[in-house]
């Protein structure tokens, strides 16, 4: 009720010039470790994914300083090995956006609260996730551009495993070249909840916060762990324009977590790592 009442109120004076609102996405990516198992161990499984998403921005200017924005979303993500991680995602973001002056080197300011459903094929995934956060965007020159996010998530999942909450930090850098295209940049630091598939294993039942038997990877026995950890995540791509509403891109992505808390019945390391690399192509009308 709150989201049609605010899109009947965020009409699309502001928006108009900037078209329809409306953005699109189809892609792909290749995740190495979908199960995020623990490095070197037989756990690690990799994935292929195939995704859409859309997207519907609504825009309110308030005075000459302040707007706020109302965006609508719906999508999915189809694994091909593993079909229980399979997807539908939809939802929604409110943002009041802050600037002081129309200076190109005035920073803006958005203030955002976001709220996703998840609905898996794995009845164990199925939750809502929730996020708040403060966004900075900053022009350094005419070709680059910098931003940074703090950002508090939960989710809640029909199983305790698949709940949790974590603190992030992050920071982005776009450099335009050749007139349109744009090469980028990030890395996150996350300190919270994560989780890890593998077979049982004393060591992951010692840190674990919660476990359960895992409904998707099951032609081993395999369990779900949760765990507090810290997480790191590097991205680089490119941004490819095909021309004024629609582009091409590319990106890496490299995450690695680690345990905060180590097994008193383990001396080694215990962490996972992630290479994703993604492909997409990008409309907006």
């Amino acid at each position: 009720m709150l989201a049609a009442c605010l899109a009947g109120a965020l009409t699309p004076t502001a928006a108009q010039a900037q078209g329809l609102g409306l953005r699109f996405e189809a892609g792909y990516t290749h995740d190495d470790n979908v199960t995020r198992g623990r490095r070197g161990s037989s756990d690690v499984l990799s994935d292929s994914v195939y995704a859409v998403n859309a997207t519907k921005t609504f825009v309110r200017p308030l005075g000459n300083k302040f707007r706020v924005t109302l965006g609508l979303q719906g999508g999915g993500e189809k694994f091909v090995r593993f079909d229980g991680l399979t997807r539908l995602t939809y939802g929604g973001n409110l943002g009041l956006q802050y600037r002081a002056s129309g200076d190109f080197r005035a920073p803006t300011f958005t203030l955002f609260a976001r709220w996703l459903a998840d609905r898996y094929e794995s009845n164990l995934r199925d939750g809502y996730r929730y996020a708040l956060g403060l966004t900075m965007r900053q022009p350094v020159t005419d070709r680059i551009e910098l931003s940074g996010t703090v950002q508090y998530n939960r989710r809640d999942g029909r199983s305790t495993v698949f709940d949790g909450s974590d603190w992030s930090v992050r920071l982005n850098a776009d450099y335009t070249l050749f007139g349109r295209h744009t090469l980028y940049a990030g890395g996150e630091y996350r300190r919270g909840d994560a989780v890890s598939i593998g077979v049982p294993w004393l060591a992951m039942i010692d840190i674990a916060k919660s476990l359960v038997q895992d409904d998707v990877f099951t032609e081993r026995s395999r369990f779900a762990y949760r765990f507090e950890a810290d997480t790191v995540i590097a991205t680089v791509g490119y941004n490819w324009p095909l021309g004024n509403r629609h582009s091409l891109d590319f990106a890496w992505r490299w995450i690695q977590t680690t345990p905060t808390g180590q097994s008193t019945l383990y001396s080694g390391a215990i962490e996972y790592r992630v290479n994703q690399l993604s492909a997409a192509y990008l409309l907006r009308f």
